[in-house]
């Protein structure tokens, strides 16, 4: 009876055992399963670290550019102005040119004119005092 009852109890050590070694099998699966699980969620969640970086990067690029592009049509349009300020400037100088030259011209008009008169005074001065130098030699 005892033998039977030994043998019974070691067949239930044996089931123990074989139950516990199945469960350390299965637990191990587990944690390799757990283990493979939190390295791809640690990839994944460096991956996802990597797209947010470059996501914010590329946010970055667009304002830059969007900053760059607002500053050239600043300069754009100050480039305009003055240009326009310049066009005006120019027609302002060539009208003043223009009635510099007329007034210059008109002057030198004038200035002959005075010449012609001035010699037109001396010829009829240096013609009377010869012809009252002739009677006057003519009188002795």
């Amino acid at each position: 009876l005892q033998q039977g009852v030994c043998s019974s109890q070691e067949k239930e050590i044996m089931t123990l055992r074989q139950e516990v070694e199945d469960l350390r099998a299965e637990l191990e699966s587990a944690n390799e399963q757990a283990t493979v699980s939190w390295q791809t969620a640690e990839e994944q969640r460096a991956e996802a670290h990597d797209v947010h970086g470059r996501w914010i990067h590329a946010e970055e690029m667009l304002h830059r550019e969007a900053a760059a592009r607002q500053a050239s049509e600043s300069v754009k349009e100050g480039l305009m102005e003055k240009s326009q300020q310049l066009a005006e400037s120019v027609r302002a100088l060539e009208k003043t040119v223009a009635e510099q030259a007329n007034r210059i011209k008109e002057n030198n008009e004038a200035l002959r004119e005075e010449e012609r008169q001035s010699l037109q005074r001396r010829y009829a001065a240096t013609s009377a005092i010869a012809s009252a130098r002739s009677e006057a030699a003519v009188a002795r």
